[in-house]
């Protein structure tokens, strides 16, 4: 009975993971997580680390997460089959001017929004115990919502353009 209820929980597990796997958009997210989660550290690592301002410091991390995005997104959202350097150059072109402008420029309205209220919030979260300084409120906080928004870009375009494959339902 015990192998027999194994069995039927693999093959739950798999038809749940085939299921939402073949969904273009949700690998997409997926995806997207895991490469804001590799953005957020570098950013982290660039500023407290290695001392780079916060712009530059979300300039290098998203440049470094770009190249990650590429082979992420060629091989496992839109299973494009054909060469790289085509993509590679459109996805250039789709990338710097929703991630690198769109992202930094958003990013930067963000900071200066963040500076009215980075340190009422780092307060707040002092109180609840949760030491973050307004520093880390501002830069991932901008970050956070950047990203939100160069996401929907990028997901429209690679689609549109970069990877327009027809073979692949999403």
């Amino acid at each position: 009975m015990y192998n027999n209820q194994q069995g039927i929980y693999k093959y739950t597990k798999m038809k749940l993971k085939n299921k939402y796997l073949k969904n273009r958009t949700i690998r997409f997210i997926f995806i997207g997580i895991i490469n804001t989660s590799i953005n957020f550290v570098i950013l982290n690592m660039a500023f407290y680390f290695l001392g780079f301002t916060k712009v530059w410091s979300n300039i290098f991390a998203t440049s470094v997460a770009l190249v990650i995005s590429f082979i992420l997104n060629k091989n496992f959202v839109f299973a494009h089959k054909g060469a790289w350097f085509k993509p590679f150059l459109l996805f250039l072109a789709v990338s710097i001017s929703g991630t690198l402008i769109l992202n930094n420029t958003i990013y930067a309205l963000s900071i200066n929004a963040f500076r009215t209220y980075d340190v009422s919030i780092s307060h707040q979260l002092h109180s609840l115990n949760i030491p973050i300084s307004p520093s880390f409120v501002s830069i991932n906080g901008s970050a956070a919502i950047a990203t939100i928004f160069s996401m929907l870009w990028n997901y429209n375009w690679y689609k549109k353009v970069v990877f327009n494959s027809k073979e692949i339902n999403g």
